[in-house]
């Protein structure tokens, strides 16, 4: 069949979507080869194994001079990578790499970028982030396909860039498989009511709001956190874990540490909700349009897991109201204990909510359906290999 190359300077293992579309075109006998990049959280993270798929990780480099020196091997080593595998089609997945996708994109390579977190030019401060904002809008300009996980990141991206083709939007299911196995998630009573999460760990995506409202719920509570802390959020466990002491006996925290993604389903296991509400302390733009972006809701769902969500418009309307969720205000402890007491109260409710959210993962919000325009976007090109 095909050949595709991914590039992105980062870990692919901490980026699902990547995972669930790889893996796709693997079982339908494309060869698969990524090239990424460790970094200080994530790099325990693996891909499962395929037998069309290998992966290269290039080492993690601290600040400085040899990260610069290493980054600038990374974008050499995809672009000589592609000109000798000669893909069908290169998969940039993230800014940083961008300048590799543009000069590949000028030698004839077919190319798609896929943005799962829009960048600002405001959030770019130093002069080489703004080159990369710069690099990630020229590809943008001139990819032969863009994708994006949520509406409104679309039509920000349309009109900030203007692109040559219109690009997808893309949700960021989990596979079908993962809903394929029933769980009975109902909590029984002789257990303390299991709020799950994962991913990396903050103070916005793990709020101390949620221990204060654990603490105040008067019921038991445990608080499996599962993940790591990235560059910018170091101390946020030793703030978490000082909270949970404080919090009484009613409340128990659990830190397994980061997990690679196909090892997850395991971490839920005695869990009765899944936690999606997140304080967006600095406005960020992907915070607040993260419905449908959200791989975290989708993968609690898939496991059976009802989800505790923001209490606003969009999340109310996409998932409470077809029965999948509670909703609380993040802000408001007494508002989050209210949710928990909840659902400790009503465990065959709670229950019923993860078994209609996992069917509807099965029927319709599954990676298969949503990355199929994808497929049949690169399966088009096969016949038209780029010859250098």
């Amino acid at each position: 069949m095909g050949k595709i190359l991914y590039i992105q300077y980062a870990n692919p293992a901490a980026y699902p979507p990547v995972e669930h579309g790889s893996h796709i075109l693997s079982e339908l006998g494309w060869f698969v080869r990524f090239l990424g990049v460790h970094s200080e959280g994530p790099g325990s993270l693996e891909f499962p194994k395929h037998p069309n798929m290998e992966v290269e990780v290039m080492p993690y480099n601290k600040p400085g001079f040899m990260q610069k020196l290493a980054y600038a091997r990374f974008l050499l080593k995809a672009v000589t990578c592609a000109l000798w595998w000669r893909p069908d089609w290169i998969y940039v997945s993230d800014p940083m790499a961008t300048p590799a996708g543009q000069l590949l994109k000028y030698l004839r390579f077919r190319v798609i970028y896929h943005e799962h977190d829009s960048p600002s030019l405001e959030a770019c401060p130093g002069g080489f982030m703004r080159r990369i904002y710069r690099s990630r809008r020229s590809l943008a300009c001139i990819s032969d396909l863009n994708i994006l996980p949520q509406r409104q990141r679309v039509d920000q991206f349309v009109k900030e860039i203007n692109p040559t083709h219109p690009p997808l939007c893309v949700w960021n299911c989990p596979p079908r498989a993962d809903a394929m196995n029933a769980i009975n998630r109902q909590r029984q009573p002789d257990e303390a009511l299991g709020v799950y999460f994962h991913g990396s760990i903050n103070l916005e995506r793990v709020p101390l709001t949620l221990i204060e409202g654990a603490a105040l719920s008067g019921v038991p509570v445990c608080l499996r956190i599962v993940g790591y802390e990235t560059i910018g959020s170091q101390g946020s466990l030793a703030q978490l874990i000082d909270a949970a002491v404080k919090a009484g006996p009613n409340v128990t925290l659990e830190l397994p540490g980061p997990v690679s993604r196909h090892l997850l389903r395991n971490q839920m296991d005695g869990m009765h909700a899944g936690w999606i509400n997140c304080r967006n302390l600095n406005d960020d733009w992907n915070l607040k349009h993260l419905v449908g972006a959200s791989v975290k809701a989708f993968d609690y769902l898939a496991a059976g897991l009802p989800l505790i969500i923001s209490d606003n418009e969009d999340w109310r309307s996409f998932y409470e109201t077809p029965g999948y969720a509670r909703s609380c205000d993040v802000n408001d402890a007494n508002s989050i204990a209210a949710t928990l007491r909840w659902l400790y109260d009503n465990p065959v409710a709670a229950a019923v909510m993860g078994i209609a959210g996992r069917q509807r993962i099965l029927n319709s919000w599954n990676y298969e359906i949503e990355f199929e325009p994808v497929i049949k976007r690169i399966f088009g090109s096969v016949s038209d290999r780029v010859l250098l």
